[in-house]
């Protein structure tokens, strides 16, 4: 609760597992402007159309309150990038 008490910016780096249970806390305590950036690699899926969702939607979507979050990723295939 203290780590994002009032916090304006909130910077997701964790196993994706975590966040249901993490984010409601987050949610109540972060302040209500908060904006947020996800470095977390993979993806959601729907839990009815068992569709793909990325991410930073399923933190968006559960922060509530026209909260936004960005998206900072590497590729996880540098050696193939550098190369070309």
């Amino acid at each position: 609760k203290e780590a994002c008490k009032d916090a304006t910016l909130l910077i997701f780096v964790l196993p994706h597992q975590f966040l249901p249970k993490l984010l409601p806390v987050i949610r109540e305590n972060a302040h209500p402007s908060a904006r947020g950036v996800s470095l977390i690699k993979g993806l959601d899926f729907d839990t009815n159309t068992k569709l793909p969702v990325l991410i930073s939607k399923s933190i968006e979507e559960v922060m509530g309150r026209n909260f936004k979050c960005g998206v900072l990723m590497g590729a996880n295939i540098a050696d193939e990038v550098a190369k070309q």
